[in-house]
């Protein structure tokens, strides 16, 4: 299942956003250290995951969306997880993806509507 997601560092107020396939996976990747960006600030905990996308290429889009987003509204968002989850609502809000009602927004193992 593709998906999006997001991680908090439990230590500092840092997030991280990625995309994959298996989440469990990428989680413990990011805690062995096996990726860069996420090295500091260990360990990290997945906030929210967005799965329901077609293809890869559209989860990827996705990501980038909210990285874009969350950059080109740098003043209205910080990096903590207020400003990323304001990130994503404003995303979430635009024709690209309001309109695609399979996406599925989910925390945790608990599974919300879409917005």
């Amino acid at each position: 299942m593709r998906c999006v997601y997001l991680l908090e560092s439990q230590k500092s107020r840092r997030t991280y956003v990625g995309y994959c396939i298996d989440v469990d996976r990428a989680v413990s990747q990011h805690n062995d250290k096996l990726v860069r960006q996420t090295a500091f600030g260990m360990p990290w905990g997945v906030v929210l995951t967005i799965s329901g996308f077609c293809g890869r290429s559209e989860a990827m889009q996705f990501e980038h969306a909210w990285r874009y987003v969350h950059r080109r509204y740098r003043h209205r968002f910080s990096y903590d997880i207020d400003g990323r989850r304001g990130a994503l609502d404003r995303l979430m809000a635009m024709d690209r993806w309001s309109t695609n009602d399979k996406l599925i927004v989910s925390t945790g193992t608990d599974k919300l509507t879409k917005k």
